[in-house]
């Protein structure tokens, strides 16, 4: 039997894909999929996906479950495969469980700068239609 090249197992000519990369993806798919292919459209916001308001009402496990939430089948996709591509290789090379923490922490970190982004537009909304408001009155 031939030597199976790196990163190939020798019964198939798909790449192996690291436990957790897989897992990812899986869940992205199970928690995604049912929404994305099995529902009317246009659909509700997801009950995990990232909302500022949802955070006020101390559903801070939405800080992490949001990467698992796609709203259309390309968005899943395109996740699907930088998940596999990007994860895969990151797993290889610093490990199972370095990967799972540092991905946590990557995911805590991008929902806080991005809620911090949308207080700063709301904030800067608010601000111009008050101003606006002011003029006409004036």
């Amino acid at each position: 039997m031939a030597v199976s090249e790196p990163g190939y197992r020798g019964w198939s000519l798909w790449p192996e894909v690291p436990s957790a990369t897989f897992f990812t993806a899986l869940l992205s798919l199970l928690v995604s999929g049912p929404r994305l292919f099995l529902l009317q459209q246009p659909l509700a916001p997801s009950g995990l996906s990232l909302r500022s308001e949802a955070l006020r009402n101390w559903q801070v496990y939405r800080l992490v479950t949001y990467i698992f939430v796609y709203e259309n089948p390309v968005s899943l996709l395109c996740g699907a495969i930088v998940i596999w591509r990007f994860a895969g290789n990151f797993e290889r090379t610093v490990g199972t469980v370095r990967h799972c923490f540092f991905t946590v922490v990557f995911t805590i970190i991008c929902a806080i700068i991005f809620l911090s982004f949308e207080a700063e537009i709301f904030l800067t909304r608010s601000y111009l239609l008050d101003t606006s408001m002011c003029h006409a009155l004036c």
